[in-house]
């Protein structure tokens, strides 16, 4: 999702940093839901952010992201040891397909094709 910019766009339904208030939409079961969250986030002794961050230290979306998406969940406590798919459709809305290694190998030149046609379209 990070390489698309416009996915991650997709999940700020309006922000105002300057007042450091963050409207995001999660998706929970396949319903969108909005979630509000402000920009005070967990840190650690020394000051570092305490769960995900960026590579750059202003880099603010990753942590905001999670930040909503845990609170959608109740707390930090309740996204610890989900899954990727999971993740990924309650932040895209999409249904997940996961693929286990032996299926894709199996698949060989029509899971390329697949993954292409959805590069394309912009999934």
């Amino acid at each position: 999702m990070a390489m698309r910019e416009n996915l991650i766009k997709n999940i700020f339904l309006a922000y105002d940093v300057n007042a450091g208030v963050y409207a995001l939409r999660i998706f929970r079961q396949g319903i969108p839901t909005v979630v509000i969250v402000d920009d005070r986030l967990p840190c650690c002794d020394d000051g570092s952010l305490a769960f995900g961050r960026g590579k750059d230290i202003g880099e603010l979306w990753i942590p905001i992201i999670e930040k909503a998406y845990a609170k959608s969940y109740g707390t930090y406590a309740n996204i610890v040891g989900g899954t990727i798919d999971g993740a990924l459709a309650d932040l895209s809305g999409g249904l997940p397909e996961v693929q286990r290694g032996k299926e894709i190998s199996a698949g060989g030149d029509k899971n390329w094709k697949t993954l292409l046609e959805m590069d394309d379209g912009g999934m």
